[in-house]
């Protein structure tokens, strides 16, 4: 139980700070003819009402608290959004070293089954959801890692989509950070104590280098490849990953209901460890 703990709280870390570059705004870096490119995604991506994604990310954390031996984690994840206005609802399942893990976003909470622990309830604005679990596939992460990127470059290109592919550095996320700080200041939003040294801490040094597919005629997300590097915290040690994405069923009719058994969902803040 121990170690699910800990693995739970190394996904939720690599959520967090995942979802901290998906809140908009930052300075341009490196301009080229991926940037206008990747722009276009991004007001494309922000019209989308629906969309299936799926998934793996494998990372590896060095673990200095234990034995200093690496700790490999490969997580599955399939996951569908709906989008509106006002909402957001979100459906996934995360098989984490055969462990699988259910998540909803329902508007403004968040429910996740863990193994062992059951249902537990979350304050969505936490983890500014338009992100959580999907990692970079938000809109406004999109424009961000056009405008933040050392290096851009149009890599491939054939009849039907085009591949773009963006080196980011830790401006990148420090710009989320200071925005997602904002974010939550302006909602009244109180943090875990340690919460932001912490990703400070974590994102120190961290490189990606990411490609991303589009579709020529939609500029909608077709794949999304990459892997990066950070030093991380004193539990997880240096972290090193790759993730692999596939974006699909854009704008189909998509009904997201939180089964029953969440209903006793016990509330908690976030991060669990």
């Amino acid at each position: 139980m121990r170690k699910m703990r800990k693995v739970a709280a190394i996904l939720f870390t690599l959520a967090f700070l995942l979802c901290l570059v998906g809140c908009g705004g930052g300075t341009e870096g490196t301009q080229s003819e991926a940037t206008p490119v990747m722009m276009e995604a991004g007001k494309a991506m922000a019209e989308v009402t629906s969309y299936r994604m799926s998934g793996t990310m494998m990372v590896e954390a060095s673990d200095i608290n234990q034995s200093g031996a690496a700790v490999p984690m490969e997580m599955e994840i399939e996951a569908e959004m709906l989008m509106s206005d006002s909402d957001i609802q979100q459906h996934m399942i995360t098989t984490m070293n055969g462990f699988v893990i259910e998540t909803y976003v329902m508007g403004e909470e968040v429910y996740a089954n863990y193994p062992g622990q059951g249902w537990l309830k979350m304050d969505a604005s936490f983890y500014k959801t338009q992100d959580l679990g999907t990692g970079m596939l938000g809109p406004e992460n999109i424009e961000l890692m056009a405008e933040m990127a050392v290096d851009a470059e149009v890599v491939e290109e054939d009849e039907d989509r085009i591949g773009l592919a963006f080196h980011l550095d830790e401006e990148y996320l420090r710009m989320g950070l200071e925005i997602s700080a904002e974010y939550l200041e302006e909602a009244e939003e109180v943090m875990p104590e340690g919460w932001m040294e912490q990703a400070a801490q974590s994102m120190a040094g961290f490189e990606a280098d990411i490609v991303v597919w589009l579709w020529k005629d939609s500029k909608l997300l077709d794949s999304m490849d990459g892997e990066y590097y950070m030093l991380g915290t004193e539990t997880t040690g240096e972290i090193t990953g790759t993730m692999q994405f596939k974006v699909y069923d854009y704008n189909v009719d998509i009904i997201i209901e939180l089964p029953p058994e969440a209903e006793g969902a016990i509330e908690v803040t976030p991060p669990v460890s």
